[in-house]
């Protein structure tokens, strides 16, 4: 049995705060589900499957949960559970849809199926690709996470009367696509959606930490390796990874010579990839300089980009001037909750967004769904 996802107990053995339980579930698709009396005993194991048939039940012809996750699918974990002894099942890692029918009441779930409606109306060819997360069978927590994030962003801006979303998935002159471009008066306002959650390999160190304790009764503490502005050098990949994927410019993901915003979510269970991270403040504060740094801080933009640029002064030089693009970004938690809002002061003339249009931004983006819980 594979066990390479992190798990929870909600017996009365394991004394977490709420706080604790919910930072914890961001780590993956996983749970230590409750121990029952004999460890023969699967009911609770089969309950499952039919907690999630009954909602599914209620689906109405032309559901998208009711279409993404079919009767096969379930059959499928069913069997799993069939085959496997009931105390592998109570480390198992299970797909994040599976567990989000489970345990998600039927208005949450009516809710993601109407955001997903309101976005495929005004977007119908997208639908493949926006509801690739739906598909996704693995029992990998990121793509999950990351397709609830970008339709709550969609569904929000369409429902604002603020402002008139043009287009989703924009194709831009260079070949690439921009995620929605909105209209606020005489003015298009590119804005890219994406989601950084923590890599494979540190949620990996992080269950092995998670095995260890549960089995040999430890009390020792989870350091992940990284230092105080590990998560600020995670942001910048994030946003260079839009702005100039593969730190080549040409391949950009924003409008050309226009407003352009970031929405990104940031959730991690291991380290500090949080919005209110000091390490991401001071990275905002890098990014938005509007200067050719010379600094070589380990937190510098600079050093950044010349650590992975090793001896191409020129790019970097020519790097350090791409966030101008960017007129404000804007970061939400593992909960879709916005967080924080910086504006760049710096940006290039025609890139630039007041207060007052950032401010209709926030007001459409700044209730986060339930079934972002």
């Amino acid at each position: 049995m594979n066990k390479t996802k992190f798990e929870l107990t909600w017996n009365e053995k394991v004394n977490q705060t709420k706080q604790d339980l919910h930072a914890a579930m961001q780590a993956g698709p996983r749970i230590l589900l409750e121990t029952v009396t004999n460890h023969e005993d699967k009911n609770y194991f089969f309950d499952m499957i039919a907690i999630v048939r009954e909602k599914l039940a209620h689906r109405q012809a032309g559901s998208f949960i009711g279409t993404y996750f079919t009767k096969a699918r379930l059959e499928d974990i069913k069997k799993k559970i069939a085959l496997s002894d009931t105390k592998d099942l109570e480390w198992a890692s299970w797909q994040p849809f599976f567990l989000f029918l489970k345990d998600a009441s039927e208005v949450e779930i009516d809710a993601l199926d109407s955001d997903l409606r309101i976005v495929l109306d005004k977007a119908p060819a997208s639908e493949d690709q926006l509801c690739q997360f739906l598909k996704d069978e693995t029992e990998n927590d990121n793509p999950w996470r990351g397709g609830l994030f970008e339709v709550f962003a969609k569904a929000a801006l369409l429902k604002s009367s603020a402002f008139t979303v043009e287009a989703f998935d924009w194709n831009l002159p260079n070949s690439r696509n921009i995620d929605a471009t909105v209209r606020i008066g005489q003015c298009v306002v590119g804005v890219e959606i994406t989601s950084r959650g923590d890599s494979a390999a540190a949620k990996g160190r992080w269950e092995k930490h998670c095995a260890d304790v549960l089995t040999k009764d430890s009390d020792q503490a989870f350091c992940e390796s990284q230092d105080a502005y590990a998560p600020g050098r995670w942001l910048y990949g994030t946003v260079f990874n839009k702005i100039a994927p593969g730190f080549d410019s040409t391949k950009s993901q924003l409008l050309p010579e226009a407003p352009n915003l970031l929405l990104i979510r940031l959730s991690s269970v291991i380290s500090d990839l949080r919005p209110e991270s000091p390490s991401i403040g001071w990275a905002l504060d890098e990014l938005f300089a509007g200067r050719s740094s010379t600094d070589t801080s380990p937190i510098s933009l600079r050093e950044y980009l010349t650590r992975n640029l090793s001896g191409q002064e020129g790019i970097v030089n020519e790097l350090l001037a791409a966030p101008s693009q960017v007129s404000g970004i804007f970061l939400f938690d593992h909960r879709c909750r916005l967080k924080v809002i910086r504006i760049n002061s710096n940006a290039r003339e025609k890139c630039r967004l007041s207060h007052e249009e950032l401010a209709i931004f926030e007001k459409a983006l700044v209730c986060s769904p339930d079934y972002c819980g």
